[in-house]
């Protein structure tokens, strides 16, 4: 089954944001929920039900006006290390 996967430029449109926008979500997040996205021949992907399920969970907890921008370099890695982690953990392996 082909899923449906859309571009940065796509979700923004649909969203009426800025596409620098659906990057901080898939970087940093909102309330500390992530869009998750896939990065396929050097372009981010965002699968359809990934999108459904960050707009789902953002609507559920409430969204605040400033998103979260680290403001140190330190605090930067720490924060990308971190969700570096959390995705790892969500991963599933697939079976060979």
């Amino acid at each position: 089954m082909i899923k449906e996967s859309l571009s940065i430029k796509q979700v923004a449109d649909l969203l009426e944001v800025n596409p620098q926008t659906i990057r901080n979500w898939c970087r940093y997040g909102v309330n500390g929920i992530i869009l998750r996205s896939i990065k396929f021949a050097g372009r981010r992907k965002i699968l359809q039900e990934d999108l459904d399920q960050f707009k789902n969970a953002v609507s559920t907890v409430g969204f605040e006006e400033k998103e979260f921008q680290p403001e140190t370099a330190k605090d930067r890695k720490r924060v990308q290390e971190a969700f570096k982690k959390y995705y790892e953990m969500t991963q599933t392996k697939k079976p060979r």
